[in-house]
């Protein structure tokens, strides 16, 4: 399954890169999905991020471990895998960003995803596609936000909030 996302986004694209890529291990601050993320070295190729994740679209809560294995600042370009966390109905996960100039202070933020499903939920793939494309398109709003503002989207608030108090 191949899903792709796109966001324009009104800051340099040094400013998104910086969010996307540099701070690669710091998606836990401004995704909804993801409760805190940690990663133990500066981005590089072979860098792991572990992310414990909320419950995002038919996948559990839990932690999953994601391997960088191309990251390219001057291209502004990253690539992960799923290396491990994710449900047994993944064969394999990988995500790619990209971050382009659009004008002096704008950019586009692109994604392409590809998500490899085994056994009986294979016949679900195209709800299983409609389902991350929305929360997808959640994420990448909230990053456009976060670019942005400097500040977490309100659904991540909300998220941290519910966290804190326990519900």
């Amino acid at each position: 399954m191949e899903l792709h996302g796109e966001i324009s986004v009104q800051a340099p694209a040094s400013t998104a890169w910086r969010v996307v890529g540099e701070r690669f291990g710091h998606i836990g601050e401004w995704a909804a999905p993801i409760g805190c993320s940690t990663m133990e070295e500066a981005p590089q190729v072979g860098a792991i991020r572990s992310c414990h994740i909320e419950r995002f679209g038919p996948v559990p809560a839990g932690v999953i471990r994601e391997r960088l294995i191309t990251y390219d600042p001057e291209q502004m370009r990253l690539e992960y895998v799923a290396d491990s966390g994710l449900p047994s109905f993944f064969a394999k996960a990988v995500n790619r960003w990209l971050v382009t100039v659009d004008g002096p202070a704008a950019c586009i933020v692109r994604t392409h995803a590809t998500l490899e499903l085994r056994g009986p939920i294979v016949l679900f793939g195209p709800l299983l596609a409609w389902r991350f494309r929305a929360d997808g398109a959640r994420v990448l709003d909230e990053l456009r936000h976060h670019i942005e503002t400097g500040t977490a989207h309100p659904r991540k608030q909300e998220a941290m909030t519910r966290a804190a108090r326990g519900t």
